[in-house]
């Protein structure tokens, strides 16, 4: 079943070896290797019985093959942004306040006091696995303003709550970082969006996949030449709406056409691309 993103649709997609080359050996099947080995185009020129056979044949093969030999190379890879920036910000907070104690340590050794600063810090390290903090305010260098945040403010940026600019441009310095693009961002009042997507060049098997703030909403749809609608209900404040290029089909770059617009039919964004596998595009929608 089409559960995985960039996993084949078909049999006939899912078995596929290459001819001629000295160190291949087909199964022992009493099959003719050339008529089942065909393309997304020919498979799809099938009628249906013939495809349910050719399907028949290829699950028998599948299911008597034993071993085959897989070669791979990664072509991208692909972190959790907002956690991995998360922990690179409180390694350098912590590094920031183990240069401080060190500091105080000394002075302390000198002053007599250094069995009281043990103790002070013993109990830091339990407040903070416990998930408590100290203090009501930490200083700390914000990355993209280099202004001082409390700790509520710091909470309310991670977690999707940040200002607008702040926002923007954290999405903009992720997408020139990664090779994304960021679509540029709009303000609605409505409570939800409806995406239109379709394949605006030749119907070739293009697959997308939609995100709101990380989640799936589509996880490995294939365009057609008419326009497919989903709606996305909107959270209070920023919210990212992604697409990401699954594959490119059979006779090219993926051609994904949207449309966004809001509850009342008003456009918010419309674009055509052709691109390549796992490329991405951000819009920010913030709605008040």
């Amino acid at each position: 079943k089409n559960i995985v993103p960039e996993s084949p649709m078909y049999w006939n997609e899912f078995i596929v070896w290459k001819q001629n080359t000295s160190n291949y050996s087909e199964p022992d099947l009493k099959f003719d290797y050339l008529a089942l080995n065909k393309s997304k185009s020919d498979y799809d020129k099938l009628d249906d019985a013939s495809k349910k056979a050719l399907n028949r044949k290829l699950k028998y093969l599948y299911a008597n093959t034993s071993s085959f030999t897989l070669k791979a190379k990664i072509t991208n890879l692909e972190w959790p942004k907002y956690e991995l920036e998360s922990l690179a910000r409180e390694f350098l907070t912590r590094e920031e306040n183990k240069e401080t104690e060190e500091e105080q340590k000394e002075d302390d050794f000198w002053s007599g006091e250094e069995e009281k600063t043990d103790k002070t810090k013993e109990a830091k390290e339990d407040d903070f696995w416990s998930g408590k903090s100290e203090g009501n305010k930490e200083k700390t260098d914000d990355f993209w303003s280099g202004k001082e945040k409390t700790n509520s403010q710091k909470d309310d940026f991670w977690g999707g709550k940040g200002t607008i600019e702040e926002e923007v441009e954290l999405e903009r310095k992720l997408a020139e970082a990664s090779g994304d693009q960021y679509l540029g961002h709009k303000t609605v009042t409505t409570k939800y969006i409806k995406v239109r997507c379709r394949d605006h060049g030749d119907i070739d098997g293009d697959r997308v996949q939609i995100l709101h703030n990380e989640k799936v909403i589509e996880s490995n749809y294939t365009l057609n030449s008419s326009f497919s609608s989903f709606s996305i209900e909107l959270t209070e404040g920023i919210n990212r709406i992604s697409f990401r290029a699954l594959n490119q089909g059979s006779l090219g770059k993926n051609t994904a056409q949207f449309r966004i617009e809001d509850q009342n039919g008003n456009a918010l964004y419309n674009n055509e691309w052709s691109i390549t596998t796992g490329y991405k595009g951000t819009l920010l929608i913030i709605k008040n």
